[in-house]
């Protein structure tokens, strides 16, 4: 990377570097969506039918429960890559803007994560029980699973770098994620209640509100945090 570069030619530069390091390890990628799966299936056949109502209920639980459990593994092993093959001292050693380095980590697996999400939707509607075309109200989901990933992509790319160099980073690394993701999954939550409800317009009481303010905090807290976790 040459000396001098603007912010964004960094955030290319290690964005295009970063992707091609993540498809060369694809089992990666696989593990989220392998446990998504069998946990799905375990809690759909285990519970058994229930009524309408509370079938509804626990759909909309299980999704995002499931989706929170599964990108936690693979937001835990966010820097695993760069402390294997030391890419983290070695970008240290660049004049080198911390926010080019968390932008490209948040969009790189923002984007990655996709590839957890979507299959969880699919498995946990094919699992519901619910009746319909599994596509139905899609799009509403889909954005607020994208206002959902926002801010847990923030906070574990953050909480990743933190740990990265613990010994203990995989015990610590949930120990911090999971509080604070408590708020995101709460009003995530609601907002996904309102939609399987029919009542998409319903969401201005406050919880896509809470949701969409949780992202922005935590997008703003990772970006400047970020700077002083990988320059300590």
């Amino acid at each position: 990377m040459r000396e001098g570069a603007s912010t964004f030619s960094q955030f290319k530069t290690i964005f295009r570097f970063l992707i091609l390091s993540e498809l060369a390890n694809k089992e990666r990628m696989l593990a989220p969506v392998m446990f998504s799966g069998i946990t799905l299936i375990l809690l759909s056949f285990g519970v058994g039918d229930l009524p309408k109502d509370i079938n509804l209920d626990f759909y909309n639980t299980k999704l995002f429960v499931t989706l929170i459990l599964a990108l936690s593994l693979f937001f835990s092993r966010v820097f695993d890559l760069d402390r294997k093959d030391g890419i983290h001292d070695l970008m240290k050693t660049y004049n080198l803007n911390p926010f080019s380095w968390f932008a490209a980590k948040f969009a790189l697996v923002f984007l990655v994560s996709w590839s957890t999400c979507i299959p969880t939707f699919i498995f946990a509607k094919l699992f519901s029980g619910i009746s319909g075309d599994i596509f139905s109200n899609f799009w509403q989901t889909l954005t607020i699973l994208s206002a959902t990933l926002a801010g847990l992509t923030a906070m574990g790319v953050l909480l990743s770098a933190i740990v990265m160099n613990a010994d203990s980073r995989a015990l610590l690394f949930p120990v911090l994620f999971f509080p604070l993701s408590v708020p995101v999954l709460l009003a995530a939550l609601h907002c996904n209640d309102h939609i399987l409800q029919g009542r998409w317009k319903g969401l201005s009481d406050g919880w896509l509100q809470i949701l969409l303010i949780f992202d922005v905090t935590y997008v703003i807290l990772g970006a400047i945090l970020f700077s002083e976790t990988v320059e300590a």
